[in-house]
């Protein structure tokens, strides 16, 4: 069957929480619980009377670290190459699947068969074609370097079938969540031209190695800034509404309010209780500026402890955590949230509850015998604003029950490489991860085995389940009971402590159009601008 569509609740948002000033939640501020991350992007139609000569000024909040979409750690690149790369699918707000790249797709009894659309080329005219899909899958599933070995290991070949067809052969009863990933990062198209050198990729983007509507003119690797123009003749019309788009990186949240409300910029992202500042900033000056409703992005914040720390101690720390007072640090920008998945999702499980209660008491009866070296532990955590007084506020309440904890301040980009590495015990940060259960769960325990939220002695029975629902022929209700599975063995172990999950929005000058309701977030988490422009006078 053509087409086929596969649906799933969407969870994952932004990588991590913004920060700001402390304060009381804001009861007048509104949120859209139903409007779920992963706002519909495919399918839309957008507002084509734009300024197509105009520049798009745009206030990011993460720094452009590589333009290889498939090398590890390069996921904080993801608002620069939904701009430069196109992908093969997409996923809608309901975790529906649509072709972007990939005009039909079926599932036949040796895999996934693609067929692609016949207008689409790379910047340098090239074709976007089954050779160039094969160059960047296998390239994506095989190299050493790439981050999604683990999420294509079902995939046993690639077959080219002609110019347009592509048949992804799998394993026999795998391959159900295939589409899903090829949504996300490993489904992004390079140019097969630039694949064998990746040092050329991590140091610069070359002209002509993408495929989307733009093309970064201006950027060095550890600049705070990345400059696009549009390429002209796209294959998708309704992308690509500004000239030229400039991106500076701006990481104090008040910082980027006021220059959006002042000008200097057009547009910037926010998420946690920034996202509240900017609802109310919009709502103080209506005349000038844009918001729109602060979305569930289901980007949950959590303590991370892997099997680094003890696990008496462990479940000590859970019992010590004051979730409540925690989610008060958001000021009404997150919600409460004591797992991956939040209620709806077919993923979620009421079974985790008695894992995640509060009881200081029964935590210090814990630690009566444990040996003091075994309760001082250290914890990396992202320096300023919110994460800040998240992390001391943890402090505080562990140190209530008896655990000493050293802080170990970090930037957004080391924070990552050295919780891979086990710099420290625990680690205070978000989660970023696609929408289907499966891809959720990859992300956030996994990680392509880099020891991201489970332990490496974990790994081979998580990913066993994972390949076991991973049959197309399963039951989905059978499917999503061996994700609740998953879920509820690391919440007995307490690898992983979620307690909040973030909301956002974003600020934007009264020109920009095709902001809202639309842009906040997708599918994979992170915002894709490829269709936001400046109104025509």
């Amino acid at each position: 069957m053509k087409n086929r569509i596969w649906c799933a609740t969407v969870v994952m948002g932004l990588v991590l929480s913004g920060c700001g000033g402390g304060g009381e939640a804001d009861p007048d501020v509104e949120v859209n619980a139903d409007a779920g991350a992963g706002l519909e992007l495919a399918g839309t139609e957008w507002e084509t009377a734009t300024d197509r000569d105009g520049t798009l000024r745009i206030a990011g909040n993460l720094l452009m670290s590589s333009s290889d979409v498939h090398a590890a750690g390069t996921t904080v690149s993801t608002q620069y190459f939904n701009l430069l790369y196109d992908r093969l699918f997409w996923a809608t707000v309901n975790g529906e699947l649509r072709g972007y790249l990939v005009k039909e797709w079926e599932f036949v009894p040796d895999g996934l068969e693609l067929t692609l659309r016949d207008d689409a080329k790379f910047h340098d005219g090239s074709p976007i074609d089954a050779e160039a899909i094969k160059a960047n899958l296998d390239r994506a599933r095989t190299a050493e370097f790439s981050a999604y070995q683990q999420a294509l290991k079902a995939v046993t070949e690639i077959e080219v079938v002609n110019a347009q067809t592509v048949l992804i052969k799998t394993r026999k009863k795998s391959g159900a969540t295939l589409p899903y990933v090829l949504a996300g990062w490993a489904g992004m198209i390079m140019n097969p031209a630039f694949l064998d050198d990746p040092e050329v990729l991590r140091t610069s983007a070359p002209d002509g190695v993408g495929s989307g509507p733009y093309k970064i003119v201006s950027w060095t690797p550890g600049e705070d800034s990345v400059v696009f123009e549009r390429v002209e003749g796209h294959w998708d019309s309704q992308a690509g509404q500004a000239a030229r788009i400039e991106v500076q990186v701006v990481s104090d949240p008040a910082q980027a309010l006021n220059a959006v409300a002042t000008g200097q910029y057009h547009f910037a992202p926010f998420s946690s209780e920034s996202a509240v500042d900017a609802a109310e900033r919009a709502d103080a000056a209506k005349d000038k500026l844009q918001t729109g409703e602060l979305i569930p992005t289901l980007s949950i914040q959590a303590l991370w402890m892997r099997d680094l720390v003890d696990p008496v101690v462990r479940e000590a720390i859970s019992l010590a955590l004051d979730r409540d007072a925690l989610l008060g640090q958001f000021r009404g920008g997150a919600a409460p949230v004591n797992q991956l998945f939040g209620e709806g999702h077919p993923a979620h499980t009421s079974a985790i509850d008695e894992f995640t209660v509060t009881d200081p008491e029964r935590a210090m009866e814990l630690l009566k015998d444990v040996p003091k070296e075994k309760k001082s532990v250290t914890m990396g955590y992202v320096e300023g604003g919110l994460a800040t007084r998240l992390t001391q506020l943890v402090q505080e309440q562990l140190a209530a029950v008896g655990i000493e904890v050293e802080l170990k301040a970090m930037t957004h980009t080391s924070v990552y490489p050295a919780w891979f590495q086990s710099q420290f015990d625990m680690a205070l940060m978000g989660t970023a991860g696609p929408n289907h259960a499966s891809t959720g769960i990859y992300a956030a325990l996994l990680r392509g085995g880099v020891n991201w939220g489970a332990p490496d002695s974990a790994l081979p029975g998580i990913e066993a389940e994972l390949d076991r629902a991973d049959d197309p022929a399963l039951d989905e209700a059978e499917r999503q009971g061996i994700y609740q599975g998953i879920l509820t063995d690391a919440a007995k172990e307490h690898w992983m402590l979620p307690f909040a999950q973030l909301y956002a929005t974003h600020l934007a000058s009264t020109e920009v159009v095709n902001i809202d309701p639309a842009v906040p977030f997708q599918y994979q988490s992170l915002q894709d601008w490829r269709y936001v422009g400046l109104g025509a006078d």
